[in-house]
């Protein structure tokens, strides 16, 4: 950021060095032109300042989440703390929510002619 502060400082000292006269058109224009990269420059420091507050911020809030889930799910073994990699477990509990007893019936959808396949109990 201060690269940019330091760039628009040598271009104000470069058009007053050269002593452009600001009554022409022209001096006019490289004055104008100054004096918006001065605010330009402004405005983006202050962008990067708010964004730092809101990645402190939300660095923040995913910590909290994170000791809020832990309280509510209880500490999981799903992911590896070192890498975060999913781990999957093949004897997983939702297996045994689906049975293959289960009654399908057929059903006509009323879009179009195909038979849909739905769970009996629904």
């Amino acid at each position: 950021m201060s690269d940019l502060i330091k760039k628009v400082a040598y271009l104000q000292g470069l058009s007053e060095g050269l002593d452009i006269d600001k009554g022409t058109k022209e001096g006019k224009m490289f004055a104008a032109i100054i004096e918006i990269l001065e605010e330009v420059v402004q405005e983006v420091e202050d962008i990067s300042d708010m964004q730092e507050e809101l990645e402190s911020y939300l660095e923040a809030l995913d910590e909290d989440l994170g000791d809020v889930e832990d309280d509510v799910y209880g500490e999981d073994d799903y992911f590896d703390d070192d890498d975060e990699e999913f781990i999957f477990d093949d004897d997983d509990d939702y297996e045994e929510d689906f049975d293959d007893d289960d009654e399908l019936v057929e059903v006509i959808c009323s879009c179009d002619d195909e038979g849909c396949a739905e769970d009996k109990d629904k």
